[in-house]
């Protein structure tokens, strides 16, 4: 059954049941000007009973969808200014959302590409000045080339103990690493 064929049996229904009303009520004595009056006004708002039944049969958050499609649909036809405005707001935010999120996913979400990853350290000078960690590239070769040495410790506190040993680790071995492919 098609949308229009069931809003045909909706109205033929209701008008039935408003003739079947008015004969009654005709039947009753009222004049049929008075018998019709008094059937419609017993029946209620035929535009909304039209609505309720429709809302049964049919798929009525469906329809209203395209329904609003459409329409959206002419009015940007019938602004072509605008509808380019539109579509180049909808692709500038649809981009930056899908950048937005392969950089989420590939630093956030994946494992770090390295085949011991829990073995990277992060080698930084805080700077008051600035309040940021960094190591300037002087800093970093020093580091390189110049080795660790023994004196070198790791800050924290006395609860941090086995991370501190564990980073001092790791500082030595990146020491062997460095002294190894600098020469």
């Amino acid at each position: 059954m098609t949308r229009r064929q069931a809003q045909n049996d909706i109205e033929r229904d209701i008008q039935e049941h408003i003739e079947m009303e008015t004969r009654d009520n005709i039947e009753r004595g009222m004049s049929p000007d008075e018998a019709r009056f008094a059937a419609l006004r017993k029946f209620g708002n035929v535009a909304r009973i039209q609505e309720e039944t429709r809302a049964v049969w049919t798929w009525t958050r469906l329809e209203q969808a395209l329904q609003d499609i459409r329409y959206g649909l002419r009015t940007l036809r019938r602004n072509p200014g605008f509808a380019a405005v539109a579509v180049l707001t909808l692709a500038l935010g649809i981009g930056m959302n899908t950048a937005v999120f392969s950089v989420v996913n590939a630093v956030l979400l994946r494992p770090v590409p390295y085949p011991s990853p829990e073995r990277l350290v992060w080698i930084a000078n805080y700077n008051e000045r600035f309040k940021m960690e960094a190591a300037s590239g002087p800093d970093f070769l020093g580091i390189a080339f110049d080795g660790f040495g023994d004196g070198m410790t790791v800050g924290g506190t006395e609860d941090e103990g086995a991370e501190n040993q564990e980073i001092e680790r790791a500082l030595k071995e990146l020491d062997v690493f460095f002294s190894r492919h600098s020469r």
